[in-house]
């Protein structure tokens, strides 16, 4: 035995109704009368009929197209800044022309502090090697135990 109610109030049976939606119940269990009240089919026929004629955006009172292009433009503001900061990164990853080699402007480190160079975790290898060879010139050995023993050499010599 089916029955058809109205929501008084939003709900869910089956799934979310509003206020106001009209819809059959399978039994009489299923009524609550916190948020339905019966009708009969006449009733609920010339509601719909009603509803029909009335545009979506009156029937929630909210203009939804309003409300949509509010978040659009949320969403295309976020994008924009996404893609700003994407391109602020790759601007500050690019490799530097040739010919504007910073290190030319530094100081050239000591043996000392090469030396710091290799137990410093923070350094890599290949950032050492490059200090060392500032220092040893051509002849800097491959490995870092070979680099270390030369720099002490170096940095023992008067």
């Amino acid at each position: 035995m089916t029955k058809t109610v109205m929501a008084t109030r939003a709900g869910t049976y089956g799934h979310y109704r509003e206020e106001g939606a009209v819809f059959q119940i399978d039994t009489e269990k299923h009524f609550s009368k916190n948020w339905m009240v019966e009708i009969t089919s006449a009733q609920a026929k010339k509601l719909q009929a009603a509803a029909q004629l009335e545009p979506e955006a009156e029937r929630h009172v909210v203009d939804t197209s309003v409300v949509d292009n509010a978040e659009l433009e949320a969403l295309r503001v976020q994008l924009a800044e996404s893609q700003a900061e994407n391109e602020r990164l790759k601007r500050s990853k690019k490799p530097k022309p040739e010919g504007t080699d910073t290190s030319a402007n530094e100081q050239p480190k000591s043996a000392a502090e090469v030396l710091a160079m290799a137990t410093d975790p923070n350094v890599q290898f290949m950032s050492f090697k490059s200090a060392a060879t500032k220092l040893l010139g051509e002849g800097t050995p491959a490995n870092k135990a070979e680099i270390i023993a030369a720099l002490e050499d170096l940095a023992t010599k008067p």
